[in-house]
């Protein structure tokens, strides 16, 4: 065929030349054209064909990809591949399975299979496998440190993850058991021993081993608490001893263990018997009835007889320290030694009686302001009463136990009375005592304060006049018979100055006193 553009020969299958390009069939073409069926069939051929190879794409090619890359993932050992693909295809870590495209749902399954894998491999691995290196050499950081793996992290958020990974660790923590266990066992530690062996789960392969060498942990135990039995009766430790045995109860003893432990039983009964005369032998009587409280149904009848008369005993050498130091002037260690006697043995009268006596020997503090029966304030003047204080006097020497009286000395006029304080006696006291001073802030200050001491309504003492450069004095007052005491505080000023201010004095050791037996 000529073409009729360049008049080259060409064959007459071209549709073209081949020399200049122009069409050579041109009505044929355009008639394949104008022929809508066969344009039609080409058409359709060629979306099924694009058709074909998406689903294909997707069914096949793009869930084997990233099957591939969730294993690929595993196999590089670095969590974060792990989690950079689960991400990718699975966009959220909460994600729901269903909601997955096929990809996203070949990723999560993979995810799945590389930690079964990986679970059932661990599980073949011999006994004498260090599970944390090999876990370490296998898997990198994809699963360790259990806490903060890419697989904990990403199975977290995730309900059926979760169940997965939570099996795998188990496993893991149940290889890790075995591991300690067995350290334990080789060192003779047999009590932990024990615990780790019995956390190794029935699906561990090593389970079988655990549990032989959990039985004979558990006998080598049972033969150390025996032992330790006997060590704690041979050193007096019998609450130890018996707290053993009762564990030992709980136990699962053989008949022979059982009758031993029997044995034993009775020796620390009799041994917590003599350890009761052992306290009383040496006088600790506080001790013996500590110890005779924390054995209760254990105690014999003749021991509690044997521990109240030892108690009588201790208490009747109290009574006569009690005199001794009350002969030597200490009231209060008297008194306290009579209490000490009668906690010994709370229900004796005779001895109630014999602290109702050194009782009376204890001062009546005046200075404390529950002891006073009454008090009445001056009228008409700003002043205030302190109790029980610890005051400086006006030579900076410490007083202690004060009462003092706080007034304001601008007040001009004669014989203010600023307080007036009554207190019961009950005629049971000899004499009053105390001394008096002016407190350190008002050593400058001009006043005339001073107090007067009533008994029963008459007059019996006047302080001396309390102003500047006076010095403390102690005082004592006969009150012989007196029942009732009433103590007036005056601040007698007779100054022009107003500026003179707040002026103070008062009593250290103020108190009531019987006199002391001769």
């Amino acid at each position: 065929m000529r073409c009729k553009n360049c008049g080259a020969e060409n064959d007459k299958q071209n549709i073209v030349c081949l020399n200049c390009g122009t069409v050579l069939q041109k009505n044929d073409f355009e008639d394949f054209l104008k022929n809508k069926k066969k344009l039609l069939m080409l058409s359709a051929s060629v979306i099924a064909v694009i058709v074909a190879i998406v689903i294909i794409l997707s069914l096949v090619i793009f869930p084997a990809f990233a099957s591939a890359k969730m294993r690929s993932a595993f196999d590089s050992k670095s969590g974060a591949q792990v989690m950079d693909v689960f991400v990718d295809y699975c966009s959220d870590y909460s994600v729901v399975y269903d909601e997955l495209s096929r990809s996203g749902k070949a990723a999560f399954n993979e995810f799945e299979d590389c930690i079964s894998d990986v679970k059932d491999d661990m599980n073949e691995q011999p006994v004498d496998t260090d599970i944390n290196y090999y876990l370490k050499e296998k898997t990198g950081d994809i699963f360790l440190p259990q806490d903060y793996s890419a697989v904990t992290t990403i199975a977290q958020y995730n309900g059926e993850l979760y169940n997965v990974a939570r099996d795998f660790y188990m496993l893991y923590n149940s290889k890790c058991s075995y591991n300690l266990g067995s350290n334990a066992y080789s060192t003779a530690d047999y009590s932990i021993a024990v615990g780790e062996f019995s956390s190794v789960i029935e699906s561990d392969s090593w389970y079988e081993y655990a549990q032989s060498k959990l039985t004979e942990c558990q006998e080598k135990l049972l033969e150390e608490k025996i032992n330790l039995i006997d060590n704690y009766i041979n050193s007096g430790d019998y609450e130890s001893a018996l707290q053993q045995v009762s564990n030992l109860r709980n136990e699962n003893l053989t008949d022979e263990m059982t009758s031993k432990i029997d044995e034993y039983e009775t020796k620390i009964y009799e041994a917590q018997l003599s350890k009761i005369d052992d306290y009383i032998n040496e006088g600790d009587i506080d001790g013996a009835r500590e110890y005779v409280e924390t054995l209760g149904a254990n105690v014999s009848e003749d021991a509690k007889l044997r521990l109240e008369q030892a108690m009588k005993n201790k208490a009747v050498e109290y009574l006569i320290k009690a005199d001794e130091t009350l002969k030597s002037g200490e009231r209060q260690g008297a008194y306290d030694m009579a209490a000490m006697a009668q906690t010994l043995c709370p229900n004796d009268i005779e001895i109630q009686k014999k602290v109702d006596y050194y009782k009376e020997y204890l001062p009546l503090e005046l200075y404390e302001e529950e002891n006073y029966l009454s008090q009445k304030k001056g009228e008409g003047y700003v002043n205030l009463i302190y109790y029980n204080m610890k005051c400086t006097s006006n030579n900076s020497q410490a007083m202690r136990h004060c009462i003092y009286v706080s007034y304001d000395s601008s007040a001009v006029s004669s014989s203010n009375l600023l307080y007036s304080i009554t207190y019961n006696l009950g005629k049971k006291y000899n004499k009053i005592s105390g001394e008096q001073f002016v407190l350190y802030d008002s050593r400058n200050k001009e006043q005339n304060g001073y107090f007067e001491i009533y008994g029963d309504g008459k007059k019996i003492f006047t302080s001396d006049i309390l102003g500047v450069n006076y010095l403390p004095k102690n005082f004592t007052v006969d009150v012989n018979g007196i029942s009732t005491l009433n103590i007036k505080y005056y601040g007698d000023t007779d100054y022009s100055d107003l500026m003179l201010g707040t002026v103070q004095y008062g009593i250290s050791n103020f108190v009531a006193t019987k006199d002391l037996p001769e």
